[in-house]
């Protein structure tokens, strides 16, 4: 090859990451408004963040935020777990906008984990108390249509 061929070459990589960069750049700049979003549902600023993010990483400056959003980067993998942890949300939304992915508390976490290490007959058990309740609920609900259906026929007589 020539030394010609090798700038050519140079330069057309250079054009791709500047196209990668820019779809990127519209990917981090929505990131960075869904931040703020839950910063201020949670009632925190990005200072705030940036706290909480230092004391599981320590090596977190005070600017990476406001980078992100001039750069149109998103933050890395461990990164996006802690915020999205921080701010209670899912990181499919944090990083997507898609809210398809429910979010759990870690009782709730704890309960799915719990009820997968029971055997056959736990979960069996687990499912019929289950069933019971929802029958009960479904049970008080009617009874005040029940109790005046009743009453409507002793009036009448």
């Amino acid at each position: 090859m020539t030394i010609f061929s090798d700038v050519c070459n140079m330069e057309e990589k250079g054009k791709r990451r500047k196209r990668k960069v820019k779809e990127l750049g519209k990917k981090g700049y929505f990131i960075v408004d869904r931040i703020d979003t839950k910063l201020s549902e949670n009632g925190m600023s990005r200072p705030d963040l940036i706290a909480e993010i230092k004391k599981t990483k320590a090596k977190f400056a005070q600017n990476t935020i406001a980078n992100w959003a001039a750069r149109g980067t998103i933050p890395a993998a461990d990164v996006a777990i802690s915020i999205a942890d921080i701010l209670k949300c899912s990181v499919r939304w944090l990083i997507t906008g898609d809210s398809k992915e429910e979010i759990y508390t870690v009782e709730e976490k704890n309960l799915v984990t719990n009820y997968r290490n029971l055997d056959e007959q736990g979960r069996f058990e687990i499912k019929t108390l289950m069933k019971a309740k929802q029958t009960v609920i479904i049970d008080k609900e009617t009874i005040p249509d029940i109790i005046t259906a009743e009453e409507k026929k002793r009036n009448a007589v």
